[in-house]
């Protein structure tokens, strides 16, 4: 499977300014390389799902060496891979589009939950990670990532009482989180009012989201009174607006991708209400961030391209699927759009042995709901690999009907050759519902031999 050479736009992205005791330097790295390197040596639990039955506890490391060929690696099935040239390529791609767009890449985390991945996302020169909850921001910094946005709402005193104490201990460490009501600023109120020692400053972004949505205030009179609120809070700060164009639905047409537009406008307005308000000093020193993985060519376009030159705000963005990327038919997606020359590849695979094959048309796979995802459709069968062949060829004329728990039901041709004991390669339509069913994942190369392998933490 030759691939092309992957090609580089444009230059490094602007980032957002940093007070000068938290710039990331070669002395203050973006993430901790040595305890990410460990991970390949580790041994693994001896629950560890497909890997070897005989060496349960093998690192990732140890598995790797040598490169055995995926089937000859004592493996057992199910089984997660992902493709290194594919997973290259997409982190690569989106680390271009955002250098040659002008914004800050900040790519969401809960997809892959793999600080090995964090670490080559930031080298690619993303911002930081973004987490969605307490806990992802607890992984992150067991791996010394200096730099999260939190896109959510951060209501506990205790949780954050514990991001002051990390910032006391590490300068280096600067956190954004959501705001969007009082109750939101009182918590950050009373954890400031506990903290012994200096650390923060908190810094808050007030999310503004749409009626019958999600979170976020519902209007800009009401972002407006929550940030007033939280400036007057010593130790707490209002850095931008935060939003989510997700909640239009990802499915591209052009009334979702109008709405999308619509509401990001509101984002731009919200911003110049707050600078007018005295609550930031312009939008030039703003931050403004939205995009999930469907529509971030249109909030570059939005929160980004619309504004003059001189009073353009920070703008990140938070995509995270991309990095496996999903497998959908007629997708026309955000680079596609934007009409940016790189594409992202589908780099992660399912496998399973066929176990049965009990009528002509039809036979039985052992993936289902629990090894990969089905909520947005049926997986798509990419590869067969017949016992005893040197390699795979393409899962021509198969297709998957439904999904048990721990079953694919694959309908195939009758001329089709399939037989109990082979493997079948399914891509998937959905990253972030497959990458939290697997605690370890193979990293294989072009001629399917494996090279490494991404811890998970869930």
């Amino acid at each position: 499977m030759p691939r092309e050479p992957v090609a580089r736009v444009g230059s490094r992205a602007t980032l957002p300014p940093m007070r000068d005791d938290v710039r990331v330097t070669a002395e203050r790295p973006a993430i901790d390389h040595a305890a990410v390197a460990a991970l390949r040596d580790e041994p693994l639990p001896w629950s560890t799902k497909g890997w070897p039955l005989t060496d349960k506890t093998r690192s990732p490391a140890g598995l790797a060496a040598g490169g055995p060929r995926l089937d000859e690696a004592g493996f057992s099935f199910p089984l997660m891979t992902l493709t290194e040239a594919d997973l290259t390529t997409n982190i690569e791609a989106l680390a271009a589009f955002s250098s040659a767009r002008g914004v800050a890449l900040a790519p969401h985390g809960k997809t892959t939950m793999a600080p090995q991945l964090f670490e080559r996302q930031l080298a690619a020169g993303a911002w930081g990670i973004t987490a969605a909850t307490i806990d992802h921001v607890l992984v992150y910094r067991r791996f010394g990532v200096r730099r999260i946005l939190l896109a959510n709402e951060l209501v506990d005193p205790p949780a954050l009482g514990w991001i002051l104490d990390e910032q006391a201990a590490d300068p280096g460490f600067e956190l954004l989180f959501y705001l969007d009501s009082m109750a939101g600023v009182a918590a950050a109120a009373e954890a400031l009012a506990a903290q012994p020692r200096p650390g923060g400053p908190l810094q808050a972004l007030i999310e503004i989201g749409v009626g019958g949505g999600r979170t976020g205030c519902r209007s800009i009179p009401e972002a407006v009174a929550v940030a007033r609120a939280a400036v007057a809070v010593p130790g707490l700060e209002v850095v931008g607006i935060a939003g989510y164009e997700g909640l239009f639905g990802y499915d591209g047409d052009s009334g979702a991708v109008a709405s999308a537009r619509a509401y990001l406008a509101t984002l731009r307005d919200a911003l110049r209400e707050f600078v007018a308000a005295g609550l930031l000093r312009s939008t030039k020193e703003a931050i403004l961030t939205a995009a999930g993985s469907g529509y971030f060519d249109v909030v570059v376009d939005e929160l980004h391209d619309a504004w003059p030159a001189d009073e353009r705000p920070t703008v990140i963005i938070r995509p995270g699927s991309y990095i496996g990327h999903a497998e959908r038919d007629g997708d026309d997606g955000p680079l596609q759009r934007a009409g940016f020359p790189m594409r992202l590849l589908p780099a992660m695979l399912i496998w399973a042995r066929i176990l049965s094959r009990p009528e002509p048309g039809q036979a039985f796979a052992s993936a289902g709901r629990r090894d990969l995802s089905w909520d947005v459709s049926e997986p798509v069968p990419r590869w067969v690999w017949r016992r005893g062949a040197d390699q795979p060829v393409p899962a021509d004329g198969l297709t998957v009907a439904k999904l048990n728990d721990q079953h694919a039901f694959i309908e195939l041709p009758d001329a089709v050759a399939l037989e109990p004991g082979d493997l079948v390669a399914f891509g998937t339509t959905h990253p972030c519902t497959t990458f939290d069913r697997w605690a370890a994942i193979a990293v294989i190369d072009d001629d399917f031999r494996v090279v490494d392998a991404i811890r998970t933490f869930f």
